[in-house]
């Protein structure tokens, strides 16, 4: 089967806009979803100054390949807007989109792409691959869950990276005296069925 978003992926002069989407598609008939950007997310978790901060991605796209017959033939692209990222403190907003942290001017877009997804039971799976996200290129293993319900299908997960192996946190961020090392990424998407 295939998730797909309807939303299309526009480059011009005025910045990016990228909507969501979600692909999961077996052989040769995929059957086609779109997801519902209200009831999906792509989002963050770190520790500054010893408190938890949360944030998200409004815009990205991802796309998604996967039979449950073969896992291991399924395919992963994610990319992501970086100067989208919010946690609702404008001050702190603006500093992750500067040179110090993602630099958005620079490098506007992370890009994680994997192949293969392996099973770990019922309808858990795990998938490592390749983050390309500011100064490095490192792997970034996800577990998550996917469930399919009649037209609706639902995944969730996570995985942990550690912003200094990609030149995130620069100058008086570098160290752990401010913010945590560890950076945890998770994404829950809701698609339903193109009739």
């Amino acid at each position: 089967m295939m998730i797909r978003s309807p939303a299309t992926l526009r480059i011009g002069s005025g910045g990016l806009l990228l909507a969501c989407a979600l692909a999961i598609g077996g052989p040769a008939s995929a059957t086609e979803w779109a997801v519902d950007p209200r009831r999906s997310t792509l989002g963050f978790e770190l520790v500054e100054t010893g408190n938890p901060v949360s944030g998200r991605f409004a815009r990205w796209t991802a796309e998604i390949r996967f039979d449950s017959a073969d896992p291991g033939a399924a395919r992963l692209r994610v990319v992501v807007e970086t100067a989208s990222a919010t946690t609702g403190e404008r001050r702190r907003d603006e500093m992750m989109t500067g040179p110090d942290w993602f630099d958005s001017g620079r490098i506007p877009f992370a890009v994680f792409e994997a192949e293969g997804f392996r099973a770990l039971g019922g309808d858990r799976f795990e998938t490592t691959g390749t983050l390309r996200l500011r100064d490095g290129v490192r792997p970034l293993t996800l577990t998550f869950t996917l469930v399919v319900a009649g037209d609706e299908a639902h995944t969730r997960g996570r995985g942990t990276l550690v912003r200094t192996q990609f030149g995130i946190g620069q100058g008086q961020w570098g160290g752990t005296t401010v913010a945590g090392l560890d950076v945890a990424v998770i994404f829950d998407v809701t698609a339903r069925r193109v009739p």
